[in-house]
């Protein structure tokens, strides 16, 4: 049985350094900011050149204990998240 991961848009702020949307500092979820404690695992998926879309992983843990997933689609620069 396939369980499908439901992602939903989310607000992230993060530091931009060698390059835009490197490391999420911050997410909004509800309405309040909530602090990235730690940045638990992070990875990659995908290709531009197979005309796949690259999506950046991170697994953090936020500032009130709870642990979720973020997801960044750099085709179109968009954010999600996926509460565990």
């Amino acid at each position: 049985m396939n369980k499908k991961i439901v992602f939903e848009i989310a607000n992230v702020h993060c530091y931009c350094g060698m390059k835009p949307e490197e490391i999420p500092k911050s997410v909004e979820i509800g309405g309040t900011v909530h602090e990235v404690k730690k940045i638990i695992d992070r990875w990659y998926e995908g290709s531009e050149t197979a005309g796949k879309p690259v999506f950046n992983y991170f697994k953090v843990e936020l500032e009130n204990g709870v642990i979720i997933l973020l997801r960044y689609n750099t085709r179109h620069e968009v954010w999600s998240l996926k509460r565990l």
